[in-house]
């Protein structure tokens, strides 16, 4: 029997706990954090990743009194190796992993002609790489657990936008990467799933970086609705525990991107060159 929990805005059922790991890439701050947040007060074991230890350490602090079993994995999730060594540590401290949800990650506003080579790849390797590395490290237990892989794209993975072709790039990466997963895992009985949020209020939001690799002050402005952090949190935990495939948030954009779709896209292409001219 599953037990259920009423959130702010979801039902959301509740895997057994004392049986359940994970390990959340990007975990010291934004939707990463409030992933593990929302795992860890469900009596989730939780293992916290992040390059940057001393945010890790606020974020292991902020969310001790949860009770939950907190892992520390300090580490880099572009690099195999630092993927190893934390799903050693889900091991070593929970006695295996469940779960995978990839969250690290950063943003980039800039044509492609105005894009470096070297930021172009600082993106493909803190979008795609991040999540590439971390899910191989973690098949082995996750496919032994009949376990779950969820990984963070963005609606820009789905659909080019103007002054995201390369940001939207990684972000396609995950999602094709991902849809083969879940075919070549569909046996094993493997759940695999993907978030594609919009814009959403995230410290990311104050560090979009330009094609030369400079923080944009103030951040770009933005020509749709800024979802709430915690909202798009709960669909992550959503896609966890109901092994869904796929949510996009806003909900409606799937129906939008298969009318697109139908009509060949010149509505689409005039609508976002109007909406992001001059941002």
């Amino acid at each position: 029997t599953r037990a259920f929990v009423v959130d702010r805005t979801h039902k959301v059922p509740v895997a057994p706990r004392a049986t359940w790991a994970v390990l959340v890439t990007g975990a010291s701050s934004g939707l990463g954090l409030e992933v593990a947040r929302r795992l860890a007060a469900r009596g989730w074991a939780v293992g916290l990743m992040s390059r940057d230890t001393a945010r890790l350490n606020a974020a292991l602090s902020e969310i001790s009194g949860s009770g939950a079993s907190l892992v520390a994995c300090p580490g880099d999730a572009s690099n195999p190796d630092d993927c190893a060594k934390a799903v050693e540590q889900m091991k070593q401290v929970a006695g295996g992993l469940n779960a995978l949800v990839c969250c690290a990650g950063i943003s980039l506003r800039s044509t492609v002609e105005d894009t470096t080579a070297p930021v172009a790849e600082a993106v493909m390797r803190a979008n795609f790489w991040t999540v590439f590395h971390a899910t191989q490290a973690a098949l082995e237990l996750v496919k032994a657990a009949k376990g779950s892989l969820v990984a963070v794209s963005s609606l820009a993975g789905h659909r080019g936008v103007p002054g995201y072709g390369v940001y939207g790039a990684a972000k396609r990466a995950v999602v094709g990467l991902y849809d083969s997963l879940r075919l070549e895992l569909a046996e094993a009985g493997v759940h695999v799933g993907v978030f594609s949020p919009g814009f959403f209020d995230s410290p990311l939001r104050s560090k979009v970086l330009d094609g030369n690799g400079q923080v944009i002050d103030p951040p770009p402005a933005i020509p749709f609705r800024l979802w709430p952090l915690g909202l798009c949190a709960d669909l992550v935990v959503r896609i966890l525990e109901r092994r869904k495939r796929h949510i996009y948030q806003p909900g409606f954009v799937r129906h939008l991107f298969a009318f697109d779709e139908t009509t060949g896209g010149g509505l689409g292409d005039r609508f976002l060159r109007s909406r992001f001219r001059g941002l």
